[in-house]
This record gives structure tokens, C-alpha cells and sequence, in this order.
């Protein structure tokens, strides 16, 4: 298993130097309607064309993890049990931060870990939300299985079930540390019956009372889906960075050759989400939220298709707030499916706004 790094250029054209903004052209001979559906079973179809929720839990790069991994085991992975699995690593990094804090040159020259908090870190109090899509991935392939959607979905109902058993184990991991032990258990009795029916409720305290909340949510999760997970191929993960630090004309390079270069890196970007979504394969991609939206903060989807409309090139954004469209600015988005909790990007915004593109490699 590798993790492939390429660096790319946002707005590669908008540069003083250059003197001129970014026009991406892509003629409608390169721009034939894609559907990633397309190429799926009748239940992947129906998962791809289902709007995904995540309500208030920040879990946005497990959805797109979860879905990258379904598109190639051919069946819809839990987000829930792929952030849990992201949870889980994290706090056992932040353990080994912790015991090697006073190591200089581990800290220094370790650049691809995940965190650089301990495990005594506040934030580890609760169940932790944000991550990497890349990474989640990863931990998953090292995993070896994951559950299915079907067995612990994230959605249902006015409050999801995401969102309701991470508050519930916040709560009863809150009553352990306070030491109402018998409202705890209660809790813990309550959240079995109505959503974990295989996981015994003496098991949710037992996991709580001797792991970190992060872990005890893996634990909990992997016993309530038991035998009935998936296994994952050993993916190789590939992702793109944007780098504003290569905007600029290097030092001695003639105008044509930034030009070009420019040009390079524009091809290259779109290349990997036509090569993908021609190949049934859906595209994560991160961005920030202040380009759809009038709120800042980080965020990442899924590129699920293309098509030509009023003479341009435009793309799909499979995204996770459910059946909505008055989230976003509409002067920032093309246009908006409620019904597939999906928007659409031209080819010019879709380059201008991303971040980074995460995708498994062939």
C-alpha cells in the first residue's frame, strides 16, 4: 500500500506575472455526458443516487472514504465504521505522540502523521470529528474489513443514527467520568436495545470505562456488524495538492514556459477525474466552504459526473447535507439536485476551488 503524492497548481493562470486569469476551455468533443452510475449494480446505483447526510457530525471525509472504498469493493461501506476506524488510529498516534514528546527528531522529520496532539489532549475527550479521506482509506486497507451501510447506517430519521450514537456514548462516557455509574449503565441499556441490538450494553460500559472514547467507538461498532463486514483490497491511494507556492514564473523561466507548465498541471488535473469517471470511479475533493457556500471552514465531497450545459463543460458534486439546495449561494454553483443532495461546478470553478483530489490509482 502506498500514498502517492502529487503537487499540483490551483489557478494556475491567474498569476501578475502572467498578467491574465484562469479560462479553462474544454471543448464539448472531451466533454461527453458521465455518469458514474452508469457502470454500477441496481443497489450501488440506488446508494450513488441516495442523498448522504451528515447531519452535524463532521465526519464529511469519511463519506467520501467510505464511498471511494464502495465504488471498488462493489458494495456501500459504513462512514460510521470508516471514521471510527479513522478515530481509532488518531488516538493511538496521539498515544505514541505522548511517549515520544521529548523525541526532537521524531517530531521533526515524521511529516506524514496525522496530528501532532497527545493523548491527553482535551479534544480526545470526545469522539473526534475532521479528518483526512487519503488517511482513512489507508486504515481501512490496514483494517482489513469494514461493515456495510445497510448493517450501521449514518442516516434515519428526524436525528440520524450517527449522530445519535455518537451523543449517546459522548453521554454515557460523560456519566463513567462521573462516576453515576448505574445512569450509565441505564444509558448504555437504552442505546443497545433501540440501536445495537448485537452489541451487549455491559460491553458498550466495559469498552468506555477501559478505552478512550475514540477506540471504544471502533469496538463497539465492529462487534455490532461481528462477521458481517467486507473485506478491502489492498488500495493504492492517490491525491493531488494544490500549491500556491508555484502560481509564480520561476526565477529564469520566459513566459511561455510558465505558460505551458500552467497548461501542464490544468490537463494533468482534469485527466485523473475523466480517466476516473469514464472508469465508473468517483473523485474526492476538498475545498473550502466559503466556495459554495457564506460560511468558511474546511470541507470535502465527491465528484460523480459530467456533462455539457450552456456551452460549457460542468461537473457533479455528490455531497453530504442531505436533500437541500438553500445551503448553498447560487451564485457560486451552477445548479442544485435536492433530490440527489448534488450540485454542479463548471470546469473554471470546479479547478478555482479545489484543494485536493483524492482517488485510488490503478
Amino acid at each position: 500500500m502506498r500514498r502517492v503524492l502529487i503537487i499540483i497548481s490551483i489557478s494556475m493562470i491567474s498569476l501578475p506575472v502572467l498578467g491574465a486569469d484562469l479560462d479553462i476551455k474544454i471543448p464539448k468533443s472531451q466533454c461527453e455526458d458521465v455518469d458514474i452510475r452508469d457502470k454500477m449494480s441496481p443497489a450501488m446505483r440506488k446508494h450513488f443516487s441516495v442523498p448522504r447526510d451528515q447531519g452535524s457530525v463532521g465526519w464529511c471525509y469519511g463519506f467520501v472514504a467510505a464511498d471511494l472504498v464502495s465504488a471498488e469493493v462493489g458494495q456501500p461501506v459504513s462512514s460510521i465504521h470508516t471514521s471510527a476506524l479513522y478515530n481509532q488510529a488518531l488516538y493511538k498516534e496521539a498515544l505514541e505522540n505522548k511517549e515520544n514528546q521529548k523525541s526532537f527528531f521524531r517530531s521533526l522529520f515524521n511529516i506524514f502523521e496525522r496530528t501532532r496532539m497527545s493523548s491527553d489532549d482535551p479534544s480526545f475527550s470526545t469522539i473526534v470529528e475532521g479528518g483526512f479521506s487519503d488517511l482513512a482509506i489507508q486504515d481501512l486497507v490496514k483494517a482489513g474489513g469494514v461493515c456495510l451501510e445497510k448493517d450501521i447506517p449514518f442516516g434515519g430519521g428526524f436525528i440520524s443514527f450517527g449522530e445519535t450514537l455518537k451523543a449517546s456514548l459522548e453521554m454515557i462516557d460523560y456519566f463513567l467520568e462521573m462516576g453515576l455509574s448505574k445512569t450509565a449503565c441505564y444509558r448504555a441499556e437504552v442505546l443497545s436495545s433501540a440501536m445495537l441490538p448485537d452489541v451487549d450494553f455491559e460491553n458498550i460500559v466495559f469498552f468506555l470505562q477501559n478505552e478512550n472514547i475514540n477506540i471504544a467507538l471502533n469496538e463497539i461498532v465492529k462487534e455490532h456488524c461481528a462477521d458481517n463486514q467486507v473485506k478491502v483490497p489492498d488500495l493504492d491511494v492517490a491525491f493531488m495538492i494544490n500549491s500556491k507556492e508555484v502560481r509564480r514564473k520561476h526565477s529564469g523561466e520566459s513566459y511561455a514556459s510558465a505558460f505551458e507548465r500552467a497548461a501542464q498541471k490544468t490537463r494533468k488535473f482534469f485527466s485523473v477525474i475523466d480517466k476516473k469517471l469514464r472508469s465508473g470511479k468517483p473523485v474526492g475533493v476538498s475545498y473550502d466552504l466559503d466556495q459554495i457556500m457564506n460560511h468558511k471552514g474546511a470541507h470535502a465531497s465527491l465528484i460523480s459526473g459530467r456533462r455539457w450545459s450552456d456551452g460549457q463543460c460542468h461537473f457533479k458534486i455528490r455531497n453530504s447535507w442531505g436533500k437541500t439546495c438553500s445551503d448553498y449561494d447560487k451564485s457560486k454553483i451552477s445548479s442544485c439536485d435536492e433530490e440527489e443532495g448534488s450540485y454542479w461546478v463548471s470546469a473554471n470553478k470546479l479547478y478555482e476551488m479545489t484543494k485536493t483530489l483524492t482517488y485510488i490509482s490503478e
